[in-house]
């Protein structure tokens, strides 16, 4: 995955100040925010340890994510910031599932 497409940490600073929509899926949370109009979208995935204890599983929960995020962002027009924040839900399923919800988010947005 390129590194463009990515928020940095200094990103998130700016998006705290921004005004921001939420919608909900069945694992993820997806926080949307604008950025300037000279940038390409960029996007996040947050996996905290409550909602798995294991950096394994954290890890595949975050590598799954960002590529359905890379996936259904390929047709994305106006530049956002895009935050999803993983679920307890989220731990134990299928790349399939986690591939369907992130997309149902996406079109939400």
């Amino acid at each position: 995955m390129k590194q463009t497409g990515r928020l940095k940490r200094a990103d998130f600073a700016a998006l705290e100040r921004s005004g921001r929509r939420r919608v909900h899926g069945a694992f993820f949370t997806l926080s949307i925010s604008s950025l300037n109009a000279d940038t390409e979208t960029k996007y996040a995935c947050i996996v905290s340890k409550k909602v798995a204890s294991k950096a394994v599983e954290r890890n595949r929960i975050k590598r799954l994510c960002r590529e359905a995020t890379r996936i259904g962002l390929s047709s994305s027009a106006q530049p956002r910031a895009l935050v999803l924040h993983a679920k307890r839900a989220a731990k134990g399923v299928s790349s399939g599932e986690l591939r369907r919800d992130v997309s149902v988010l996406l079109k939400k947005m």
